[in-house]
């Protein structure tokens, strides 16, 4: 089901586009991880059912336009899309299925039926009912939680922004993206507290003091110890997940382009009947993240990876000119 109504006023300064959609895919091939010791690496198979539900909304108007030229359009475009897996299988009666497993092994993305399509997944430390974190009394580090769903990989909602400047002969174009409610875990932070270079490695001094933990032993008596960080930090770097996942929301600067359109008269008895001239430049910069010492738009891999990251690197940031003619 899809539907939506398109709107003009005031002679097309100001104008809506909103759509709502309710659909549900059935049998999507996704390629499942399979464990090491099967001598494959994946599977294909069918999720038996995905629901999607969802906004896109555009809004465009334009706040300023003289006759000396001066002019502002604005184009603001707004997705949010809520999606179910309702189904895993039509065959076999199962919960969840593995779609992708990062290096440090313990993040991974899941289908978890019920759940948003692509859940980071993983391991918190384990808590007792009265939310005590449980510590081994042998060695002194937390112990894991059951296998759960972190939080998506998948940002439900984007929003973007454009602004349109022209006056006389020049332009401006100011393009703002942002992505909203995803989640991403972070091996590259793991790695950096297993080999202590991550900032929290040197947090109140706990190199010399050591990390101080408190909370209940396995068989439910209270436990307080002093822990060496550097075997503290390397237990938890690969063992607790959700020390290193984030939220990815993000906005950034993605392009600005300023232009020069040649006055025809410049011309003169050029071939040309118009020229252009531009500068631009992409993926600016960050204006607004959560996510610490990796860009959130990193990605493990190109299929079912979304919200893992393993010494991701940002996008390439661009600058260029551009000269365009007509005859």
């Amino acid at each position: 089901m899809e539907a939506g109504i398109d709107l003009r006023l005031f002679n097309n300064r100001i104008g809506a586009d909103f759509t709502i959609y309710d659909r549900t895919t059935t049998d999507d091939i996704v390629e499942a991880s399979l464990p090491t010791t099967s001598a494959w690496n994946d599977i294909s198979l069918n999720v038996g059912k995905v629901q999607n539900r969802g906004v896109e909304l555009m809004l465009t108007g334009t706040p300023v336009t003289s006759r000396t030229g001066l002019n502002w359009d604005v184009v603001f475009n707004m997705a949010y899309n809520k999606n179910k897996v309702v189904e895993i299988s039509d065959e076999m009666d199962i919960t969840n299925i593995s779609l992708s497993e990062v290096r440090t092994g313990n993040g991974w993305v899941y289908h978890w039926k019920g759940q948003p399509f692509g859940m980071v997944t993983g391991y918190e430390m384990m808590r007792n009912a009265d939310g005590q974190i449980v510590y081994n009394n042998v060695n002194g580090f937390p112990m894991q939680s059951e296998l759960k769903a972190l939080g998506c990989g998948v940002p439900p909602l984007n929003i973007s922004l454009t602004n349109n400047f022209t006056y006389k002969n020049f332009s401006l174009s100011l393009f703002l993206d942002s992505k909203w409610g995803g989640v991403m875990y972070a091996a590259t932070n793991a790695y950096g507290t297993f080999y202590g270079l991550h900032k929290n490695t040197v947090a109140n001094g706990v190199r010399e003091t050591g990390v101080t933990v408190s909370g209940v032993d396995q068989n439910g008596n209270a436990y307080n110890n002093v822990i060496n960080a550097q075997e503290y930090y390397r237990n938890i770097a690969f063992s607790i997940t959700d020390q290193y996942v984030y939220d990815a929301d993000f906005i950034k600067l993605r392009q600005i382009n300023f232009g020069y359109s040649v006055p025809r008269t410049l011309l003169g008895n050029m071939p040309f009947q118009s020229a252009s001239i531009s500068f631009v430049a992409r993926n600016l910069f960050l204006v607004y993240s959560k996510m610490d010492n990796v860009d959130p738009e990193s990605n493990y891999n190109t299929e079912n990876g979304q919200g893992l990251e393993n010494f991701g690197v940002p996008p390439t940031r661009s600058y260029g000119f551009s000269l365009s003619v007509s005859f």
